[in-house]
């Protein structure tokens, strides 16, 4: 994927952290930048230059129509003035948006950099990153709307996250889970997923972030 530059001279997007998921055979590395509404314009060029049907292109229509649908979403979301935003990176090139409030996971959306390649632990990291994020407030309860005719089976993936099932209906499945519970997981998950927080988190363009990679 190439994005090209364009005039611009306003970004707010910040160089939080990296990561390194590691499993038995592979270690990926990730970058994690929060989001502003500054990155507004990046976010469209995202949904412009990000092709999922090319990227997964045995993907039957009916779950890249979704699948489009959430990554439209999530672009829009991830930047809210009302929400926190994140974009993860592997290589310098971007795989992944989540934005979530104080007590609601609001969407999470991860895509492919090569074709037919999917990024191991792209939306793990992201979730961890929100947990992290969770257990800094007060609240006791998490919530979210597991998509369920999407690319993927999101509701077995949010089950080994901690989360249960609590209803839901056409294609949706509410789904909860505890402060506990999120501490818990946290646990299991450092012991794979690798994570350093920037003591001078800074602002980042990131139509340069992605010309280096090109």
């Amino acid at each position: 994927m190439k994005i090209q530059s364009c005039n611009t001279t306003s970004f707010g997007a910040i160089h939080t952290a990296n990561a390194e998921a590691i499993t038995r055979k592979h270690v990926t590395n990730f970058g994690l930048y929060k989001l502003t509404p500054s990155d507004r314009e990046f976010m469209a060029h995202l949904r412009d230059n990000v092709k999922l049907g090319e990227l997964m292109p045995k993907l039957p229509q009916s779950k890249l129509e979704v699948w489009e649908e959430l990554f439209k979403i999530a672009t829009d979301q991830a930047i809210s003035p009302n929400k926190t935003g994140y974009m993860l990176t592997t290589e310098g090139k971007p795989c992944g948006l989540i934005a979530f409030s104080p007590s609601h996971l609001d969407i999470i959306c991860t895509w492919p950099v090569e074709q037919s390649k999917k990024v191991p632990y792209a939306g793990t990291v992201l979730m961890k990153t929100m947990f992290e994020d969770f257990l800094k407030g007060n609240r006791n309860l998490l919530d979210l709307d597991a998509v369920t005719n999407g690319p993927s089976c999101n509701v077995a993936k949010f089950t080994r996250l901690g989360f249960v099932q609590r209803g839901g209906e056409n294609y949706i499945t509410a789904m909860r889970t505890t402060r506990g519970k999120i501490e818990n997981i946290l646990r299991e998950l450092n012991e794979k997923i690798f994570t350093t927080r920037l003591r001078e988190p800074k602002n980042v363009d990131l139509f340069f972030l992605e010309q280096r990679t090109v």
